[in-house]
């Protein structure tokens, strides 16, 4: 790990070297300049250097006014707020909190040549130094302490701090970007994402860095294969991308002693990270060891955020299920008769099989076929079931006794370790398309929370067990059911933090949360449901009414359904 941080402190210094071109003023009041543009549309506020005799309180606030434009350029302006001590020690690299409102400054001690401020932050979010985000309740404060010192010329200078820098909302936004690892599935068949936040303008050297060196998140790491990666590391300290948008990765000679599937694997990675991640601006990739470009050919057939495969299923009001198709909802075809089963939460797998719904709230049956099934599982007060990519049903009691079920059968069923779960109530489960994670809403004494956890299974797609719980959407006050909109954000319904008021919530799986609102009228929304991305998002109200999310708003799209449902 000490080796992974120095190369990342070295990358960044390389690039924020490179970067830093804007003069520097060398005087003058502590004052937002015209900014500097790391990319189009990104306007970074400049501070300018300590003024003569400043207060302590007016270095501070100095030093954090030039915080944001020091990130591209080395902290070249930042430092000269720092004693010699404070320059050595400090470590910017670590990390970064990301706050909402203007700090609150308090003095903790004072004497003629030291003061200590406690600097008060409305928390939204952290990032480390593996670029991995975590975001904070909406009442979330956050007190740092800085000690203050006068220099050999009697001037006030920052002598202690964190090890990180502070940036508001608007700053971290214009100078970092989300961008996405990919790992593959132990069976090498989907990529699965794992989102981290770098400095825009390192992006793609922090990435392919990332990827090679740190691995997976540690709740993800459990679900993924990680050591095709071998020895392999970046050469060097950057990737650089040329005019024509062509990236080039230089590969220790490591790689060359993998078995040739995983070297196909591990360029799959690579090029899915720089073209596909988030980095920007990248087209085609070249990957060359000691300066020979590699003529493996990449894995093409690893799939990356797949699509639902199947239209939406629904319950009309006579209990009947029906599909939304181009020309309306329609009754569902080669399904068992329903008239004497109090259907509820239908869910399918991938082209419709299997289909099965709750009978009643106890148990769990299919019913694609002549007849409706025995069940398959039965408990109290069934959690609405998923269907995962190998065709197993996950479900649970709402009551959890620190287990999930997952059943293909009548009679192949087994229980799924989440031993996070014991003693809460469960809303919702959710497992991601590519089989990976599942997301659960569920209640316990600090509240209700959404989860993000790792799907372990056995060498035939079996589920095992579930990984830690890794916290998302950390500004909602409320939820009740999440549905997977892409392969890392999750559709939520609930309520922000501090409001009684319904809303469709976006929650990133590594990301800031937005509202979607809800659709008018008043009637409460009671369920939803997802395809592939936000403009597929449905949910149905209290009258029964069916709503789709498009362009900025909500349209009814039918009416007399419940209970609706997409493959998964």
């Amino acid at each position: 790990m000490i080796r992974t941080q120095r190369r990342w402190a070295g990358a960044l210094a390389a690039l924020a070297l490179v970067a830093g071109c804007s003069a520097i003023p060398t005087s003058g009041e502590v004052h937002a300049g015209d900014g500097n543009v790391g990319e189009p549309g990104q306007i970074i506020p400049q501070g300018s250097l300590p003024g003569l005799d400043a207060s302590p309180e007016e270095i501070l606030r100095g030093f954090l006014a030039a915080s944001p434009a020091g990130v591209n350029s080395a902290h070249q302006i930042t430092r000269e707020y720092l004693t010699l001590a404070g320059r050595l020690a400090w470590e910017p690299w670590r990390g970064a909190t990301v706050y909402r409102a203007d700090p609150r400054f308090d003095i903790v001690s004072a004497t003629t040549e030291r003061v200590t401020y406690a600097v008060t932050v409305p928390v939204a979010a952290t990032v480390d130094e593996q670029g991995l985000f975590f975001e904070r309740g909406s009442l979330t404060e956050e007190s740092f302490e800085f000690e203050l010192a006068r220099d050999r010329d009697g001037q006030w200078r920052i002598d202690t701090l964190p090890n990180a820098v502070l940036l508001n909302v608007s700053n971290f936004n214009n100078l970092y970007r989300a961008t996405t690892l990919y790992f593959p599935t132990p069976d090498r068949t989907h990529l699965v994402p794992d989102v981290r936040w770098f400095v825009r303008e390192g992006a793609a050297t922090l990435a392919v860095q990332a990827l090679l060196e740190s691995g997976p998140a540690p709740w993800l790491r459990d679900a993924v294969l990680a050591g095709v990666l071998g020895g392999t590391r970046l050469e060097g300290e950057s990737v650089l991308v040329d005019q024509t948008g062509t990236a080039t990765v230089d590969l220790s000679p490591a790689f060359m002693d993998l078995p040739r599937e995983d070297q196909s694997l591990v360029l799959a990675q690579i090029e899915a990270v720089l073209r596909r991640g988030g980095v920007g601006g990248v087209s085609a990739v070249r990957v060359l060891v000691q300066g020979v470009e590699i003529t493996v050919p990449v894995d093409e057939s690893l799939v990356r955020d797949p699509a639902p495969d199947g239209n939406l299923v629904a319950l009309d009001e006579a209990g009947g299920l029906v599909t939304l198709t181009a020309t309306g909802l329609v009754p569902l075809e080669e399904i068992a008769p329903l008239d004497d089963v109090s259907a509820r939460s239908p869910a399918q797998g991938s082209g419709g099989f299997p289909l099965v719904l709750l009978a009643g709230s106890n148990s769990l049956v299919n019913v694609r076929g002549e007849s409706v099934s025995e069940p398959w599982v039965e408990g109290r007060r069934l959690v609405a079931p998923s269907v995962d990519r190998f065709g197993w049903v996950w479900t649970t009691p709402e009551e959890s006794d620190g287990l999930l079920v997952a059943a293909r059968s009548v009679v192949e069923r087994v229980d799924v370790q989440a031993e996070w779960l014991e003693g809460r109530e469960v809303r919702s489960l959710r497992v991601s398309r590519d089989g990976s994670r599942v997301a659960i809403v569920s209640v316990g004494a600090e509240g209700t929370t959404v989860d993000v956890a790792a799907v372990m299974r056995d060498e035939t797609g079996s589920p095992q067990r579930v990984g830690a719980a890794h916290a998302v959407g950390a500004v909602l006050g409320d939820a009740v059911d999440a549905q997977w909109v892409d392969e890392s954000t999750l559709a939520v319904l609930g309520a922000m933090s501090g409001s009684v008021s319904q809303t469709v919530a976006l929650v990133p799986v590594d990301g800031f949360t937005t509202s979607r609102g809800t659709p008018g009228g008043g009637s409460p929304v009671l369920a939803l449901a997802t395809a592939k991305g936000d403009r597929s998002i449905y949910v149905t109200t209290e009258d029964a009414s069916l709503w789709q999310w498009r362009a900025a708003s909500w349209e009814k799209v039918a009416t007399g359904v419940r209970d609706p449902a997409f493959p998964g």
